[in-house]
């Protein structure tokens, strides 16, 4: 008979698929369970609302920091107040609310997608290292030499800007 002809018979007969699913606790015994989490409240959840309201550095920008909804972008192009440089425009408008919110636009004449992705990564590094007084929607729009330049450059053009538009908090009234 021909080895390759042979069929593979297992040892063990397979649980009834009955068996098959457990749920729960009894799922997979020998893994560590996870204690229940409890709900969040008191000092956590008043730190949690605290963190949303500053950029923490290396954590990204915290989604209600961002502007994200066509509505909001088109506010500030309709009523915000332009600054300009060489490399980029700030749109700055005052919106009264608890926190400061970014938006950031490169063009398609900058670059391909991966040109685009970077500078709106410098552009959002550099939002996060300024101390900016809540209550604004900011716009920051890339301009053509953006993405030839040095990081250095943008942080130093994009703090000009903020500077000129009057967002920065001041540093006695942060500590």
């Amino acid at each position: 008979m021909n080895a390759h002809a042979e069929a593979y018979v297992p040892a063990q007969t397979p649980p009834s698929e009955a068996d098959a699913r457990l749920s729960g606790t009894n799922a997979h015994s020998r893994w560590p369970q996870r204690p229940a989490s409890t709900p969040t409240q008191g000092a956590q959840a008043a730190h949690r609302l605290d963190d949303c309201r500053r950029v923490v550095p290396g954590n990204g920008m915290r989604r209600a920091q961002r502007l994200r909804k066509r509505e909001d972008f088109a506010a500030v192009y309709r009523h915000g107040r332009p600054y300009r440089s060489e490399l980029l425009i700030l749109r700055a408008l005052h919106t009264g609310q608890p926190l400061s919110r970014f938006g950031f636009t490169v063009g398609h004449a900058l670059g391909k997608a991966v040109v685009r992705n970077r500078l709106k990564r410098r552009l959002r590094e550099a939002a996060r290292s300024f101390p900016v007084a809540p209550g604004w929607d900011l716009v920051v729009n890339a301009r053509r030499g953006a993405q030839e330049a040095e990081y250095q450059r943008i942080r130093s053009a994009f703090g000009e800007l903020m500077a000129r538009a009057g967002v920065l908090r001041d540093e006695d009234a942060a500590e």
